[in-house]
């Protein structure tokens, strides 16, 4: 068993005592402080109260006789030379029950009345007969400041007394205590090592001295043990031949096991690794064995409670699908932990299986549920819109009609109004309204087929594969992305230069045309988001550009989209296609866009997809299709 050793924790003597050298001197001084900022909080508002008091009672007396005589110049002065004093913000003059004059500063309404400031009232006599009332506002900010002031001089006199308090207490507890204690615990480790010849200091008349010695007379019987016990190994060799095969045997078993199985004793250290631990985590078994679990694996920590239940209930614990980061990359496990009880044996095994691919199978099929729903909505909408637009469309191209035509009931209401249709034509002509007609005209016609678009793109295509040409899907693609809101309100993909090169008579190709735009719209907005995203690691600094190629080689027609983007290293390009896999932030991607459109070409269509980039490249997307 493996010497234990101390560490900086609450049980360790040195950190109670130095706890308690820090913590009593700190409390002291700060329950002084509080009394000292107490004290003097009270004092300065009744200095304050004070102050007022006497500044409202001169200033009635100043204000008796100026009142009485209803000299409202000589009021006004007295009462503007007051407000000159910087706690004084308002001053208002009643006669009896009136306001006979009131005077304030300029900033009287950036205070707030019911926070930082005092109201004093005090009558005005003159020869001992009341003639009006004085009502004194004054501001509490001078006084905030200097108990503002009084707290931080406390503070910081608080915190250098606690320093050298605490400085001067830990020194003679580090001299006369803690390092003494730490030579015996050196002592009693190498005792515990072994190593049985290790010298004890002996000198101390002190507790610690007694303390000393018995360790000393612990270490000689110690030895004694050791030499009796020398004899008894020798009887249980021949034992050990026959455990050593046994467990070699079950070791063998264990070790098959697809799942990674983990032993512990009863202090959580570790008996058994099997090689599904080593080859999932790395280290190896003579490694881990005879270590604490959580020094091995980190990760499981949080389990530690639920082991420890696990073992004084005997009741199995399980932890599904927990996720893990393992080369970067996340996987999810089943844990399950199984009680050990027999007379000889107590502790736990941990068993853990990874079943990361099942998780994303589920995953996948969820995300597919949704995009699904999302897909549904999305042909609703556009369904929505269409009456709408429909009605738009018509109405401007009967305007139209009413204007550039002569029908007979035009000519006569415009004879009625005094006038004729080729004036109404000239005067529409010049103020660009029939221009403008035709553009409300020709934007709804655009409308209508980015709905279209829309509508082919969400609709389930229950048809099956049928014969295309892949050019016009990319062509009707590219317009549906140009509409799409996500991509226009981080990056306006007209602002993109678009080349396109097509070769002519392609043979059509038998393909889900739906299914194919789902590709061809996932490449689009990924090359637009690289575009967006890393300008700066593009070696063109141009720019962002999507060039289009659609010909045809041997059996296939080949599709290539290439972007003038950042482009991307070997790494992120081996992985490119796989489920779940983004650089992109936490909430921007699902990583799930790429991958799907593989599966569709390469599953459902028997193609090919790949992707050739370098860093400051940009990337290209081949598809290879079957033609028909």
């Amino acid at each position: 068993m493996q010497p234990k050793k101390t560490g900086l924790s609450l049980k360790s003597l040195s950190v109670q005592f130095s706890i308690i050298v820090i913590g009593i001197p700190t409390l002291v001084l700060m329950g002084f402080g509080l009394y000292q900022i107490n004290s003097q909080t009270i004092a300065l508002q009744a200095n304050l109260d004070k102050k007022l008091n006497n500044e409202a009672a001169q200033l009635s007396a100043s204000l008796s006789t100026a009142l009485f005589n209803f000299d409202d110049e000589t009021c006004q002065v007295i009462c503007k030379a007051a407000l000159n004093k910087p706690e004084i913000i308002k001053i208002t003059i009643r006669d009896l029950n009136e306001i006979y004059q009131s005077y304030a500063v300029d900033d009287f309404s950036a205070y707030d009345p019911n926070r930082e400031s005092k109201f004093v009232q005090i009558p005005i006599r003159f020869k001992n007969e009341q003639i009006g009332k004085l009502e004194m506002i004054a501001t509490t900010r001078l006084l905030e400041k200097q108990l503002g002031a009084l707290k931080k001089s406390i503070l910081w006199q608080i915190i250098i007394l606690d320093l050298i308090l605490a400085f001067v207490m830990s020194l003679v507890l580090l001299l006369r205590f803690v390092r003494p204690l730490k030579e015996l615990e050196r002592g009693s480790e190498r005792i515990a090592a072994g190593d049985l010849d290790y010298p004890i200091d002996v000198s101390r008349k002190d507790e610690l001295g007694a303390l000393a010695v018995n360790l000393l007379t612990m270490r000689d019987a110690v030895r004694e043990k050791v030499t009796s016990l020398e004899s008894e190994v020798a009887r249980h060799e021949k034992t050990s031949v026959t455990l050593k095969t046994t467990k070699e045997y079950l070791d063998n078993i264990l070790n098959s096991m697809p799942s990674m199985l983990i032993s512990l004793d009863s202090d959580f250290r570790i008996t058994l690794w099997n090689n599904r631990a080593e080859e999932l985590t790395g280290i190896p078994a003579q490694d881990a064995k005879g270590k604490p679990l959580f020094e091995v694996m980190g990760e499981l920590a949080p389990l530690k409670e639920n082991i420890e239940a696990t073992i004084a209930r005997n009741e199995v614990y399980f932890q599904p699908r927990q996720p893990r980061s393992r080369d970067d990359v996340v996987v999810y496990e089943d844990i399950a932990v199984y009680p050990l009880f027999s007379e000889y044996v107590e502790g736990a095994v941990i068993r853990v299986d990874d079943v990361t691919e099942h998780v994303k199978m589920e995953q996948m099929v969820v995300q597919s549920e949704k995009m699904m729903s999302v897909g549904g909505l999305a042909a609703g909408m556009a369904h929505e819109i269409n009456n709408p637009l429909a009605g738009m469309m018509q109405n401007a191209q009967v305007v139209l009609r009413r204007i550039n035509e002569d029908m007979p009931a035009s000519v006569a209401k415009a004879k009625e109004a005094g006038t004729t249709m080729a004036a109404i034509r000239t005067f529409m002509e010049k103020r660009g309204i029939t221009r403008q007609l035709e553009s409300i005209h020709h934007a709804g016609v655009r409308a209508s087929q980015i709905v279209q678009n829309m509508l082919s793109f969400s609709r389930k295509d229950y048809t099956g594969k049928t014969l295309h040409n892949i050019a016009e899907i990319l062509d009707l693609t590219l317009e549906l992305a140009k509409s799409d809101y996500d991509l226009k309100k981080q990056y306006d993909f007209k602002t993109i230069e678009i080349d396109k090169a097509y070769e002519v008579d392609l043979p059509q190709v038998s393909c889900e045309a739906s299914k194919i735009q789902q590709v061809f719209f996932n490449i689009l907005k990924n090359c637009a988001e690289a575009m967006q995203d890393s300008d700066d690691a593009r070696e063109d600094k141009g720019t962002p550009r999507l060039t289009l190629r659609v010909f045809r080689k041997g059996p296939d027609v080949i599709v290539e989209i290439e972007d003038n983007g950042p482009g991307m290293d070997e790494s992120v390009r081996k992985r490119v296609f796989e489920p779940f896999f983004t650089t992109k932030p936490v909430g921007k991607g699902t990583g799930l866009g790429l991958s799907v459109s593989y599966f569709i070409i390469t599953d459902n269509h028997r193609g090919k997809m790949n992707v050739i980039s370098a860093p400051g490249k940009g990337a290209k997307f081949v598809i290879h299709l079957p033609a028909a």
